[in-house]
């Protein structure tokens, strides 16, 4: 899937989770694996499940919840422990080093966006 943006830093970056298709924030398909960001956006055999719903000149969303093993006060939990220790990163150990950083650098520590990290879907590669 093409995305906006594209977040070209993270290219050959995997992460589990689950990953939902939106469409006017209405839950279109859910699917739990893996996701591979690109240098045009997103692959991967999840992705590519999500893709057979997609629908051409429809207004899409890609929604990545990077921790679905966890519910948000949880997360929360588990965040506020890692405050607390000696790491470069707060999700340093929870999410890979080029994500953590830009998460931490754009100031995100709303847990709602750690479980729903939203990306405008903007074409299919074929």
């Amino acid at each position: 899937m093409y995305t906006k943006p594209i977040y070209k830093s993270w290219k050959g970056i995997r992460v589990k989770g689950t990953f939902t298709l939106l469409e006017n924030n209405t839950i279109i398909h859910k699917e739990k694996g893996e996701l591979l960001f690109t240098d045009y956006g997103v692959s991967g055999i999840a992705i590519m499940q999500l893709s057979a719903y997609v629908i051409a000149d429809y207004h899409y969303q890609l929604s990545i919840d990077f921790f679905d093993e966890k519910d948000n006060e949880n997360l929360h939990e588990y965040i506020e422990l890692q405050k607390n220790k000696a790491y470069n990163h707060v999700y340093d150990g929870l999410l890979p080093l080029k994500i953590s950083s830009y998460l931490e650098n754009k100031g995100i520590e709303d847990i709602t966006q750690l479980k729903d990290f939203r990306l405008d879907i903007v074409g299919l590669r074929n």
